[in-house]
């Protein structure tokens, strides 16, 4: 419960954690306590007296707790934190943002490999995110932001996942294992970056996805092997963008259809890469090395 008496100190840690949050060393975990709390202050002063005694103070208790056991040294207790995330973000409407967030910024420490009982949370992590992203979710997370920008990620599936009104950030992430799977996936109204990031896998297939008014950003990203595979896509009002990409593998555009968009390659590296747009229709497809 959250009693008004109980606010200013929320405020107090509130701040203290901000100050802390933004501090070019802090660690992530930090920008998901202070969106938690943040998230408990609006809910608390804007609900309405029956709920604000309700379970809001729980969820938010709940949220820090699942928190700090994402630092136990026990895989199992920290698989079990990411699954009681996850439920809270169903939960809790005003803290859904905070939890993903969360739940990215574990995503975002560094990892070579590691255990399996890490290399399992990290894909049952990801398996949450897409599951909640489906059409069919019982609790839609569409509409939140995924920042993954610097993650190590090992062959992962976003297949199906609809992205709407959101970032889905990727930059400097390195994508690594067999392959990344977009596929069939749908992005409306979506700023997707992969500035920066490292391809090597063997294939990031996004065939046969839909992009809808929005940018994709692959600028500086480097491929050292395999295929970027872009084939059946449709795109409408979108913008892709391979400015100054290092390419060592193959972009595939094959059969996909472009209705007032564009995709460009402006000083893109081709040391052994090759681009294949047999097919392709409409739009724009434009190389400037």
């Amino acid at each position: 419960m959250i009693a008004s008496r109980e606010l200013p100190y929320l405020v107090v840690a509130t701040v203290l954690l901000g100050a802390l949050a933004t501090a070019r060393t802090a660690p992530p975990m930090l920008w998901a306590l202070w969106a938690i709390i943040g998230a408990t202050m609006v809910w608390a002063g804007h609900r309405p007296r029956a709920v604000r005694a309700g379970r809001v103070g729980g969820q938010a208790t709940r949220a820090a707790a699942a928190l700090i056991q994402l630092d136990e040294g026990v895989p199992e207790l920290r698989l079990r934190a990411v699954r009681e995330l996850a439920a809270i973000a169903d939960e809790w409407p005003a803290g859904r943002q905070a939890c993903i967030d969360a739940l990215c910024a574990y995503l975002r420490r560094p990892f070579s490999g590691g255990t399996f009982g890490e290399l399992t949370i990290r894909t049952t992590t990801i398996n949450l995110i897409r599951e909640h992203l489906q059409p069919g979710a019982d609790r839609s997370w569409r509409g939140c932001d995924i920042n993954l920008s610097g993650a190590s990620i090992h062959d992962a599936s976003f297949a199906g996942a609809q992205f709407a009104d959101c970032l889905v950030d990727f930059t400097n992430a390195q994508f690594r294992g067999d392959m990344c799977r977009f596929t069939g996936a749908r992005f409306e109204r979506a700023t997707v970056l992969f500035a920066g990031a490292q391809f090597c896998t063997a294939l990031v297939d996004f065939a046969g996805s839909e992009f809808r008014g929005g940018t994709m950003d692959f600028s500086r990203a480097r491929q050292d092997r395999g295929r970027i595979d872009l084939s059946n896509c449709r795109m409408n009002r979108n913008i892709v963008s391979f400015a100054g990409a290092h390419l060592d593998g193959t972009v595939d555009l094959s059969a996909s259809r472009l209705e007032k968009s564009r995709i460009s390659f402006d000083d893109a590296h081709f040391c052994a890469g090759t681009v294949r747009a047999e097919g392709i229709t409409g739009g724009a497809v434009v190389l400037t090395l």
